[in-house]
């Protein structure tokens, strides 16, 4: 356990046809995964106060989609600042 893990946190993406279907299992429109994504990255502080929550999110769908072997599927992404990881779940 590094001194970061109790700032981590995580998010599960699910992908049909490469977009983003679902976050955490609630099924949300491609804007809506990108808001609450962003959402996280700002409260974990990835995102400057004065970046777009949009921008943000984007940046962490369009990580986890890059992590897909195919274009569905789900990714866990952990958020840390100073780190961002993504692992296949399904």
């Amino acid at each position: 356990m590094t001194p970061y893990d109790a700032d981590a946190g995580a998010v599960t993406i699910t992908f049909d046809a490469g977009r983003p279907v679902a976050v955490d299992g609630e099924t949300v429109t491609v804007a809506e995964a990108l808001l609450l994504t962003g959402q996280l990255a700002r409260a974990h502080g990835l995102v400057d106060d004065g970046a777009s929550v949009l921008a943000a999110g984007a940046a962490v769908v369009s990580a986890a989609r890059r992590e897909l072997a195919a274009d569905t599927g789900a990714v866990r992404v952990t958020l840390r600042l100073g780190l961002n990881r993504q692992q296949r779940v399904a």
